[in-house]
């Protein structure tokens, strides 16, 4: 029987707006997102309440995450530093690392930074960049050259105004080897509006994007701008990549200028 921890957010209101933010679990006192995150145990459930919440998150074990919803009214997680870390696995497509009904503004940096994980589902999360551009380095979801993704699913989430809202590398020589990103399930799910690209991927293979929205991505100058677009899959490595489809989407004003 999974535990829950019930987060119930005091917002303490000046003048100038939320002066501090006060998180009380039934028989703790004082818990910050992360501290929740470091007594649960792996399979347990944090139920977040709605409001801001100013962290930089490190998910390291298996657990669920459910805030109050995605919207400016639901819970936001924010920072300047990268804003949620998945750095531990979930154990099947029936026992997912979740998190779900969050709203997360980087500010400058990743929205979601994942490690060499699998088994990981995020349903309807909201990442919504700030302004202006900040030259690639705010990224909606981010996976780096050396990590190895297997079995992503997102589910009725969104990746707007980001410099990209997806940024997976691969690495640099172009040889073959080295890191993959495997079995991706992408439903109902928008990028848009982002300065470069909606999605830059250098790895992918077993991937399906179905009913997505990929609008108004690409308006911004770079050192790069001519490649603007809504989606650049460019597969380095010279590796096998294969069944990659992109069915009942919607692809529009991408790149215009450039």
């Amino acid at each position: 029987m999974r535990k829950t921890l019930l987060f119930l957010l005091i917002l303490l209101f000046t003048s100038f707006g939320i002066k501090a933010i006060t998180i009380d679990v039934p028989g703790v006192n004082n818990y910050t997102i992360q501290q929740a995150i470091n007594a649960a145990s792996p399979g347990d459930v944090i139920n977040i309440a709605a409001g801001t919440y100013i962290e930089s998150i490190n998910l390291d074990k298996r657990l669920t995450i459910i805030g109050a919803g995605s919207s400016s009214s639901g819970t936001i997680i924010t920072n300047n530093s990268h804003v949620v870390t998945i750095s531990a696995s979930g154990l099947s497509a029936a026992d997912p690392l979740l998190v779900k009904d969050l709203r997360i503004e980087p500010q400058g940096v990743y929205g979601f930074n994942l490690s060499s994980v699998s088994f990981i589902e995020l349903d309807n999360v909201y990442v919504i960049g700030s302004s202006p551009t900040f030259v690639e380095n705010e990224v909606g979801l981010k996976i780096s050259t050396a990590s190895n993704v297997d079995h992503l699913v997102v589910l009725n989430c969104a990746f707007n105004n980001c410099d990209h809202g997806w940024y997976m590398a691969k690495q640099g020589d172009w040889g073959p080897g080295g890191s993959n990103f495997t079995n991706v399930t992408v439903t109902g799910t928008d990028f848009n509006l982002n300065d470069y690209k909606g999605l830059y991927i250098e790895k992918l293979s077993d991937a399906i994007f179905d009913n997505c929205t990929i609008s108004d991505n690409g308006s911004s100058p770079n050192w790069n701008s001519a490649w603007n677009c809504g989606m650049d899959i460019n597969l380095k490595g010279e590796e096998l990549y294969q069944n990659i489809q992109i069915v009942n989407s919607v692809f529009s004003n991408n790149g215009v200028g450039y």
